[in-house]
């Protein structure tokens, strides 16, 4: 089975990432994680309210 890298897993590893503005990261989220179950506008909310809370998004000072 073939693994798909995303470039954001690429930059991590490199230790630079690819999204350096939150709501470019929330925007990418919704359109690749919306489905059946969840629509862009649940996964926004739900990206919204998580990636605050971590580390790397705490450090450059983006919360709202």
């Amino acid at each position: 089975m073939e693994t798909k890298t995303t470039v954001y897993e690429l930059r991590t590893r490199m230790g630079t990432f690819a999204y350096t503005d939150m709501q470019q990261l929330v925007d990418f989220c919704a359109g690749h994680m919306a489905s059946a179950e969840h629509s862009e506008e649940e996964v926004r909310a739900y990206m919204s309210t998580m990636l605050p809370k971590l580390k790397y998004w705490k450090q450059r000072g983006e919360l709202k």
